[in-house]
């Protein structure tokens, strides 16, 4: 289920379950910093523009 507002906004599976993951601008360099991967420190990912890079977000 994907959620057409903020980027990323939807259901991922995890090892356990399910997680709900949701992320506004301001709140993406905490986001990267929780998942720990630096490859989403592109800048074509810090603002609402990142909608257009699905597939290398997800």
């Amino acid at each position: 289920m994907r959620h057409h507002g903020g980027y990323p906004a939807q259901i991922y599976p995890c090892r356990d379950g399910y997680v709900v993951l949701g992320t506004e601008p301001a709140g993406w360099d905490a986001f990267v910093d929780l998942v720990g991967d630096e490859t989403l420190r592109n800048p074509d990912f810090a603002g609402l523009d990142r909608r257009n890079c699905r597939q290398e977000v997800d």
